[in-house]
Order: C-alpha cells, then structure tokens, then sequence
C-alpha cells in the first residue's frame, strides 16, 4: 500500500513538472499576440513592396493560425496539404535551389479526414535532419495516394539517413526523449495509434542514402 501510494504521488509531481514547464513555455510567448504581429508586419512589407518578405511572413502566419484553430481536430486532407505547402515556400526561399521538393498528390483523397499536424512534423524532420546536414543536392517527396480502402502517404528523402540503432529505437518506440529528432516524429506516431487503433507508420532509412516514411491511413470522409 505505501509503495503505491509512492508512485501516486511520484505520478502527480510528475505531471505537476509536466504542467509547469508546460505554464513556462506559453508564458515566453503568447501565440495570439505573434499572430497579429505577423499580420502586422506583414501589412509594413506591403507598403514597402517587399513582395517576397510579404509572402514569407503570410505563409508563417497561415501555420501558425492553423496550429492554433486546429490541433485538437479534424481536418480535411486538403487543408494539411495547404499549410504543407506554406512550409514549404519558407523553406524554398531558405534553401534556394540546393534542396528540390517534389509533391504528388491524388486529388480523389483531398476531402479525406485526418487528424491535425501529422505530415508536416515528418517533412520537417526530413528536410532538418536529413536534408540540411547533407552536402549537395537535396530531394524531398511526398507522395499521397489513394488505394480504394486507404491513403497512402510517404515522404522520402534523400539525405544523410539513420543509424540501424536509431531506426531500432523508433521501430521499438523506444526513442530517447533528449533526442529532439524524436519527439516530435513520436508524439504523431502515438497520436495515430490512438486515433486509428493500430499501427499506420513505419520508417525506412540507410545511411548516406535518405529515409522514407510511410503511413497507411483509413479512408475516413
């Protein structure tokens, strides 16, 4: 009985830490006030015809008014596609043409309903730890396709890859939480199992040759 009333209470200090760094993050930024900070710079890049800046800090604020509408709920294939794409033009105009993104998509599955931020953690994972350490010529594909009962939706890259021993790791769903590579790819990874009931991930990866990620999504309208 006191052993378990030690681990209760080692759960609740847990989860009152949890909360407050959770309480010390939001308190450095109030995402509400960036927003319309962003519009508003936005607008000064307008007057000063600033076309390209202009474009850059829309797209930012089109992620970011989706991340703060949208990341308890369900959306339309079609409106991850979107902020994807938002991601995308930021990276195009940090990157020039040393990394090339390609995107292929079947229009069939664009009304197909998904839970929020799960492509776009995956593209960023793949340009940030595959792509951006890799010299020369980058490549990121992300593919979605419609297969009669499922999607399905792979990004590849062609970058530096993973170890075995870190692909072990996520495979396990064993990856160290000071991996900040990880976290992110395993917070989706267990927001789809709860979603769907099942396993619809798995990663694929060599070293000097690129990492492709794949999920196989139940057709949900």
């Amino acid at each position: 009985k006191q052993l378990k009333e030690q681990e209760i209470k080692n759960l609740e200090m847990s989860n009152l830490l949890n909360r407050a760094e959770l309480n010390f993050l939001q308190s450095q930024i109030n995402p509400h006030f960036l927003f319309n900070t962003l519009n508003s710079i936005t607008i000064l890049a307008e007057i000063e015809e600033a076309a390209q800046t202009r474009k850059m800090i829309e797209s930012m604020s089109n992620i970011l008014q989706y991340n703060l509408r949208k990341i308890n709920d369900r959306v339309s294939l079609n409106e991850e596609i979107e902020i994807i794409k938002n991601y995308l033009y930021i990276q195009r105009t940090r990157h020039g043409e040393r990394i090339e993104f390609k995107i292929d998509i079947d229009e069939d599955v664009l009304n197909c309903s998904i839970p929020s931020m799960i492509i776009q953690p995956f593209v960023e994972n793949s340009l940030m730890h595959g792509l951006e350490p890799k010299e020369g010529k980058g490549l990121l594909e992300l593919g979605i396709h419609d297969k009669g009962d499922h999607i399905d939706i792979a990004i590849k890259d062609n970058g530096i890859g993973m170890s075995q021993e870190v692909l072990d790791q996520i495979h396990n769903r064993n990856m160290s939480h000071d991996s900040k590579k990880g976290i992110g790819v395993m917070n989706v990874v267990r927001r789809l199992e709860i979603y769907y009931g099942m396993d619809v991930v798995n990663f694929d990866s060599q070293l000097g040759k690129g990492t492709a990620i794949t999920m196989k999504l139940p057709k949900v309208f």
